[in-house]
């Protein structure tokens, strides 16, 4: 009884472990424009948030932890090329940051960034 009373709670805790793996930072953009967005909201350097056609760039002021801000608008254009080759989601690698992407449009669409792909 004890033996099977281990094995069920390790594997809640896995489980556990499981739901609780997320991102490192997320980019998170809304019914924007070619011109930029109305809206642009950062929350440390775990989310930006960008919405609604304006003029300001969607672009962090202080990068991620574990990467440079050239690598986030470089993983950034590469998302885009993929949108210009119709593509709506995907997933890769950039010196070391990890990052997953789905959206309809490169103005409206959502990216997970990670330091491993067990963070999504």
């Amino acid at each position: 009884m004890k033996k099977i009373s281990v094995i069920i709670f390790g594997l809640i805790c896995f489980g556990m472990s499981e739901v609780s793996a997320t991102p490192t930072s997320v980019v998170r953009k809304h019914n924007g424009s070619a011109t930029g967005f109305n809206d642009v909201y950062q929350e440390g350097n775990y989310l930006l948030e960008c919405k609604n056609p304006g003029e300001m760039p969607c672009e962090w002021t202080a990068p991620p932890a574990g990467g440079s801000t050239y690598d986030y608008e470089l993983i950034e254009a590469i998302i885009d090329d993929a949108f210009d080759q119709g593509l709506n989601q995907g997933e890769g690698s950039l010196n070391g940051v990890y990052y997953e992407w789905s959206g309809t449009d490169k103005y409206n669409v959502e990216i997970k960034f990670g330091s491993d792909m067990s963070d999504f």
